[in-house]
């Protein structure tokens, strides 16, 4: 067996470890600047939904629904932004509505709309 292999292994455990300096974790500004930046040039989504109960008309008059209590309807046009803009699928086209439980709304993730 080479003594050199040994020599260098205890010379490198003589030596100091090294102490990486304490870094601080990031602030608030940076955290919001960096909100702030993924925001830019996207154009805000309104959430405030008008939901339909009982009977609807659909837009186009081709049926009407009574919904029973405990769901709630969601008009053609509501309906694509949900489904383009918060949903990110490629288009609503067909699309007459949604039919909610009551108690969900647009991004429960129980509902099977």
């Amino acid at each position: 067996m080479s003594l050199a292999p040994a020599l260098l292994l205890a010379a490198r455990m003589a030596l100091p470890f090294e102490v990486l300096p304490e870094t601080e974790p990031a602030s608030t500004d940076t955290a919001t600047a960096v909100l702030d930046t993924l925001q830019e040039g996207f154009e805000p989504i309104s959430l405030d939904f008008t939901y339909q109960r009982g009977t609807v008309e659909l837009q186009n008059g081709v049926a009407s629904l009574v919904l029973p209590e405990g769901f709630k309807f969601l008009d053609q046009e509501q309906s694509a932004r949900v489904i383009v803009d918060l949903w990110g699928n490629p288009d609503a086209e067909g699309i007459l509505g949604i039919i909610f439980p009551e108690k969900d709304d647009v991004f429960a993730d129980s509902s099977y709309a």
